[in-house]
């Protein structure tokens, strides 16, 4: 996963931090990865079931 450092995104990054403002409210970068791939495998399996279903 990216890290950001630029000055520029600094304002979409929780303070003190280089991680992006998140909706799970997140702020650790470790964490947030897992997080998201959490999603991304959970998101997968819902996408592949519904289409053996037929849905």
């Amino acid at each position: 996963m990216a890290v950001y450092s630029m000055e520029g995104t600094q304002s979409d990054c929780y303070p003190g931090t280089t991680v992006l403002i998140n909706k799970l409210g997140i702020k650790e970068q470790k964490m947030l990865n897992v997080a998201e791939i959490r999603i991304v495998i959970s998101m997968t399996a819902k996408y592949f079931t519904c289409k053996k279903c037929g849905s």
